[in-house]
């Protein structure tokens, strides 16, 4: 819970989760969907940590089948009931269910039936493995992509417990793609950028930095191209393995897709979950900057909240123009990667 959780609540703003369990007996009753703790919603991870354990003083008894659809279908009406109050404030919202079992579903052709049923919700499932059993029929609903979208990503928990970059480049991968075409398959527009810093709103036009993948960053661009974090964003202590000390920098190759700055532009929208970032808790590191020659790339410095395969939304310092960047495999937190930029 914690490793998973850890990295999923950063998209959340108000850090407020339902927490429901299945496959628990309760007076000789298997029951496949069930609140966890005395109330409907736990608050931030201390919350679902409390809820999850205070079900096992309840007399519950963990227990076979394991059944998903049933938290399928609940968790697909509430993230269309979230999507529809957010729509009333002018709103939008998009739900990330989180499943954690030591054990395979029981009826694997059912659950794919569920999921044909619930892929047009605004929802994407991540299923995480714990154990050693034998995860080959999750995979198969990782891989099965009948129906409009396809919505969930399976992630073998013993493939990542020793590194938290994989593990959070492996629990997000698909969410990015699958909130997208769910806007896109709807007609549904980004809204316009705003940044909550502490009880103050900003909106676009006034002084708020860049944004990256959600979060606010201070970036210095040199006429050169060097770009250099000055300060802001989000570094969460309680994260699994999360490391206080800094990296040694290095280069690799980057991808880089430039767009318009079309606030409208669904290549915006993937860079669009927004993070909470009242109480930073660190800041990123920054070196002083150093003039490259004058036809050098430009180098970006990966924020310590950030891992490989994750995009940041940077400004090119040729054109003004924003651009995404994908971070490279194998660049860590504090250090920096090369990417090759159009003059034009």
């Amino acid at each position: 819970i914690i490793a998973n959780l850890g990295v999923l609540e950063q998209y959340d703003t108000n850090k407020k989760f339902p927490v429901w369990g299945f496959a628990g007996k309760f007076n000789g009753v298997v029951q496949q969907c069930f609140q966890c703790g005395p109330t409907a919603e736990a608050i931030g991870l201390q919350g679902v940590l409390d809820h999850y354990r205070s079900v096992f003083s309840s007399g519950l008894i963990m227990s076979k089948p394991t059944i998903l659809t049933r938290v399928f279908v609940h968790a697909a009406k509430n993230a269309t009931r979230c999507k529809a109050l957010a729509a009333k404030r002018g709103k939008q919202a998009y739900t990330v269910l989180l499943v954690i079992t030591d054990g395979v579903v029981s009826d694997i052709e059912e659950t794919k039936k569920v999921l044909v049923d619930i892929a047009d919700s605004p929802l994407s499932i991540v299923i995480v493995g714990v154990g050693n059993n034998d995860f080959y029929d999750m995979q198969d609903l990782d891989d099965f992509a009948h129906g409009p979208r396809d919505i969930v990503q399976f992630v073998e928990f013993q493939k990542h417990k020793d590194n938290r970059q994989s593990l959070a480049a492996a629990t997000l991968e698909e969410i990015p793609d699958q909130l997208v075409n769910y806007f896109f398959l709807n007609g549904i527009q980004p809204l316009k950028t705003e940044l909550l810093r502490g009880s103050s709103l900003l909106e676009d036009g006034e002084e708020c930095g860049d944004i990256v993948d959600g979060l606010e960053l201070n970036l210095d661009v040199s006429e050169s191209g060097e770009m250099r974090v000055l300060g802001g964003g989000l570094y969460d202590q309680t994260v699994y393995q999360s490391s206080n000390h800094q990296q040694d920098y290095s280069t690799a190759n980057a991808s880089a897709l430039v767009f318009t700055d079309n606030e409208d532009s669904y290549s915006d929208a993937i860079s669009r979950l927004s993070l909470d970032s009242q109480n930073p808790i660190g800041m990123v590191p920054h070196h002083a900057a150093q003039a490259p020659p004058s036809n050098a790339p430009i180098y970006v410095q990966v924020p310590v909240n950030m891992q490989s395969g994750m995009k940041m939304k940077i400004r090119n310092p040729a054109n003004r123009r924003m651009m995404i960047a994908t971070i490279p495999d194998g660049v860590e937190p504090g250090e920096t990667f090369m990417i090759k930029i159009d003059p034009s």
